[in-house]
């Protein structure tokens, strides 16, 4: 296995190590642009840059662990999974995210579905068993009978060919995953949580693997049972569950030498950020969207420059009020350069706040700069309770703009 850390040391892989079979796989994942490749003499240096996963293979795999820690980054990508399939702007004039989000929709598709398939009878499978009994049941086998048994002056015992009836393991342990995913990285509400619990009561306990190895059995249980149109749509919807429906979430990365899955950390700290700002309530009129320049080729300047492209803003009618950076590194302090971005973002918009947004090992710090034009805070939020900070940052700001109207 080749492990790497995101946006970590690069190595370097000798030219015999990469003849290997090292070189399929890692070339696949620098066409994906998970890695960066450069040839030298002695081989080629490996870097990793922004995201986090693994790639599998019969050769081997090659597995980038987050740079903040597994604990602190399973919290970034439940608050990330919450916001990704809404909206970019699903404020309500009042504040609130509308209940009706796609989360619920994904969480209550699985929940009717799995509900529906064990009224319906989940699919069985039959296996043969033979047991050496006193009481026949099932098929007697003569011949191994007589050659066990009666030929040994043994007749007390014959052997039975049992035919058992048992539902499939490997769909038990996709929904039985899927079941632990939401529970974990949903946000599930009372009604949910006890369908869930009603409908696992019902499912036999088996052997849990990991979720990449649940998404791989998927595809053998559609071509199984390619005419079950309920069994095909569980399915379905299992697999957006255990992906997080991460469409914009996951790398998928797909070859001959081999397949994995790879998180976009940046993205995630992002949407994280909008996830737990837009699910605050009482923004007063304010509207917030994800990117909403992305692609549309605006100016830094009027007259060029690169691209506008400020992570967050927050608008009120047409005009910008809080522009908003989510910066991916872990710092105990603001750095010059992404103040100067931020401001530079400020005074093109017209925003009077501006916020940049860390993360950070010790418990938490804050600087505040400005002037009457723009007024910059700078957050550093504690990776040990990066979940909660988020959330309670995003009530912070929320205060500190009501406030201000007032």
């Amino acid at each position: 296995m080749l492990a790497l850390r995101e946006h970590g040391s690069s190595i370097l892989v000798g030219t015999q190590a990469w003849a290997n079979g090292n070189d399929e796989m890692l070339e696949l994942l620098a066409q994906n642009g998970i890695v960066g490749l450069t040839q030298y003499r002695e081989g080629v240096l490996v870097s990793p840059r922004n995201y986090v996963g693994e790639l599998r293979s019969p050769l081997g795999s090659v597995q980038i662990e987050p740079k903040i820690g597994r604990a602190p980054f399973a919290a970034l990508l439940r608050l990330a999974r919450r916001n990704n399939a809404r909206t970019l702007a699903q404020l309500s004039p009042d504040g609130g995210i509308c209940k009706d989000g796609a989360e619920r929709d994904i969480v209550d598709e699985y929940l009717t579905l799995l509900a529906g398939a064990i009224t319906d009878g989940l699919p069985i499978q039959y296996e043969t068993r033979l047991d050496a009994v006193a009481t026949p049941r099932g098929r007697i086998d003569f011949g191994k009978t007589f050659r066990q048994f009666t030929s040994r002056g043994i007749h007390h015992r014959v052997a039975c060919m049992v035919f058992e009836r048992n539902e499939r393991p490997d769909i038990l342990m996709i929904l039985r995953l899927a079941a632990e995913v939401l529970m974990g990285e949903y946000h599930l509400d009372r009604s949910q949580l006890v369908k869930l619990d009603l409908c696992m009561r019902q499912v036999s306990e088996v052997p849990l693997e990991s979720t990449a190895e649940a998404l791989e059995a998927i595809p053998g249980v559609l071509r199984d049972y390619e005419s079950s149109s309920s069994l095909l749509a569980l399915m379905g919807s299992a697999r957006r569950v255990l992906s997080g429906e991460d469409g914009a979430l996951v790398q998928a990365v797909e070859g001959i030498a081999g397949h994995g899955r790879f998180y976009d950390s940046d993205l995630l700290w992002e949407k994280a950020l909008y996830g737990a700002l837009v699910s605050a309530s009482g923004w007063s009129g304010l509207t917030g969207a994800l990117h909403p320049w992305r692609g549309s080729r605006k100016p830094l300047f009027e007259d060029g420059g690169p691209d506008l492209d400020p992570d967050i803003l927050f608008f009120e009618g047409g005009d910008v009020r809080i522009v908003i950076d989510a910066k991916n590194k872990v710092e105990d302090g603001p750095i010059a350069s992404d103040v100067y971005q931020i401001v530079s973002y400020a005074m093109r918009t017209g925003a009077s706040l501006a916020i940049l947004a860390y993360m950070t090992t010790s418990s938490g710090w804050q600087q505040d700069f400005g002037d009457d034009r723009v007024r910059v805070i700078c957050l550093g939020l504690p990776l040990a309770t990066l979940e909660r900070s988020c959330i309670e940052m995003a009530a912070e700001l929320v205060r500190s703009n009501q406030g201000a109207h007032a």
